[in-house]
C-alpha cells in the first residue's frame, strides 16, 4: 500500500536504526525476530517508543499513528476508576502504577475521576521506558491536572520495595517484542531477521523449536502457516507484579484465546504495523517510525498469570467491563440529552468507538488478578460472568 512520505528528519532517524540493526546482524550473522523488534521499538534515542515522533493520536484525530482508548474521551478512564475506587477508598496507602502511560492523558483522567469519588491513591507511579514520552506525560499533567501533579512518580523499572495497590496496563503487552514462526514439513521453525547486500531486511528460517504445549493442534497447521508468540510474557509478568504484595493487576488488550489465536484458517498471524493510520503486515518498512505489534494469547496471559501467583477473577469484553463499570450511569452523569449537539455527537462516537463489537467492544478484551485482596475491596464488576470458560 501507498504510505505517506517521512520528513528529513525522519528519514536520517530511520536510516541511523537501519544501520544499527544492519551493524548488528553484520557482527552476529541472521537475528531473532524479536530481537529485530525490540531495536525497531525500543533502540535507545531511535527505536519507535524512545524517538521523540508522535505516536498516539489525541481526542481521535488523524495524528499519530493510532488512536487508544483513552484518547477518545473520558468515557474509558471513568469507568477504570470506578472499578478501582474501592481499593484506594480502603487503603489509604495503596498507588496506582500504570504500565507505559502514552501521552498521559489516563493519568489525567483517572486521577480527577478517583477525586471525585474521594478514592485518590497515595500516589500515582508510571513506569516508562521512553525518556520523550516522560516529557510529553509532564507536559500533559502539569497542563491538564496539576492539583494531581505531587502524586505521580516516573519509574525506570517495576517498584524493587513491597507495595499495595493497582497495576492497570492498556495496550502494553501488544507492544512486547515477540517471536513469530512458520511450520514447515521439518516442524515449527523460528523466524529470523537477515539482511540483503543492497542494506535491506528480510526474514529467513530459523532452528526447529518446540510448540507442541503452547498449540496442541500443532499438527492441524499446514505447511507455510505464520504466527507469533511472546516466550518471555511470563518472565515480563512475574518481574512487574513481583512486589505486589496486596492488590489488582488489570491489562487490557486486543487479542484471542489460544484455540482462536492459533486457527488454521490464520495462515499469516496477527503482526500488523501502524504508520500515520494505515494498518499493513511489513515490518521492515521505515524501521523505527513504524509501531510493530502483535495480539495477545490471553491463554498464555491467564497461565503466565498463575505462574506468578496471581489468582485470575476475570477474563472479559472491554465492552462488558464497561458496562459493568457503571457507563450507563457515567453517561447520564454527563446529562447526555441536554448537551450541545457538538458534544453529543462526539460523546455517541466515543462510545460507540468503545463498546461496538466491531470497534474496540469485544477486540479489546480485560483479564483481571489478585493478590491477598479481600473480596470487599473488589467492584462488583469483576464477580459477574466472565469468559474464563473459554481459556
Amino acid at each position: 500500500m501507498h504510505l505517506p512520505e517521512p520528513c528529513a528528519d525522519a528519514k536520517a532517524q530511520s536510516a541511523a536504526l537501519q544501520a544499527l540493526i544492519l551493524g548488528e546482524i553484520a557482527e552476529q550473522g541472521a537475528i531473532a525476530f524479536s530481537r529485530f523488534v525490540e531495536l525497531a521499538q525500543y533502540a535507545p534515542g531511535l527505536g519507535y517508543y524512545s524517538a521523540g515522533t508522535q505516536k498516539f493520536a489525541e481526542n481521535a484525530k488523524l495524528q499519530g499513528d493510532f488512536v487508544t482508548a483513552p484518547e477518545l474521551g473520558s468515557v474509558f478512564s471513568n469507568c477504570m476508576a470506578r472499578l478501582v475506587a474501592p481499593i484506594f477508598i480502603d487503603n489509604p496507602a495503596a498507588v496506582f502504577l500504570e504500565l507505559g502511560a502514552g501521552t498521559g492523558t489516563l493519568a489525567c483522567d483517572v486521577l480527577a475521576a478517583l477525586a471525585d469519588l474521594n478514592a485518590l491513591p497515595a500516589q500515582y507511579w508510571i513506569l516508562e521506558r521512553s525518556a520523550d514520552l516522560r516529557a510529553r506525560q509532564a507536559a500533559k499533567l502539569q497542563a491538564c491536572a496539576p492539583q494531581f501533579y505531587h502524586l505521580v512518580h516516573w519509574l525506570d523499572r517495576p517498584p524493587a520495595a513491597d507495595w499495595i495497590g493497582v497495576l492497570f496496563g492498556n495496550e502494553v503487552i501488544d507492544a512486547l517484542p515477540f517471536e513469530r514462526f512458520e511450520i514447515t514439513e521439518a516442524g515449527p521453525v523460528q523466524m529470523c531477521v537477515v539482511s540483503s547486500g543492497e542494506g535491506e531486511f528480510h526474514t529467513a528460517q530459523g532452528p526447529v523449536i518446540a510448540l507442541s504445549q503452547l498449540i496442541p493442534h500443532l499438527a492441524q497447521l499446514p505447511i507455510g502457516y505464520c504466527s507469533e508468540h511472546q516466550p518471555q510474557l511470563g518472565a515480563w509478568l512475574f518481574e512487574v507484579t513481583k512486589t505486589l504484595t496486596h492488590g489488582l493487576v488489570l491489562l487490557i488488550d486486543y487479542g484471542y484465546t489460544r484455540t482462536e489465536y492459533y486457527l488454521p484458517e490464520r495462515t499469516n498471524g496477527t503482526m500488523v504495523c501502524h504508520y500515520q493510520h494505515r494498518m499493513f503486515d511489513d515490518p521492515f518498512v521505515y524501521p523505527g517510525l513504524v509501531d510493530i505489534s502483535c495480539s495477545v494469547d490471553f491463554t498464555a496471559l491467564a497461565e503466565a498469570g498463575l505462574s506468578a501467583n496471581l489468582e485470575l477473577i476475570c477474563y472479559t469484553s472491554q465492552s462488558q467491563l464497561l458496562r459493568s463499570a457503571g457507563l450507563a450511569e457515567i453517561l447520564a452523569a454527563q446529562d447526555f440529552e441536554n448537551l450541545p449537539q457538538r458534544a453529543r455527537s462526539a460523546l455517541s462516537a466515543e462510545v460507540r468507538m468503545l463498546s461496538l463489537p466491531g470497534e474496540m467492544g469485544e477486540r479489546m478484551q480485560a483479564m483481571a488478578w489478585t493478590r491477598n485482596l479481600p473480596a470487599e475491596q473488589l467492584h462488583a464488576a469483576f464477580s459477574l460472568p466472565d469468559w474464563r470458560h473459554r481459556l
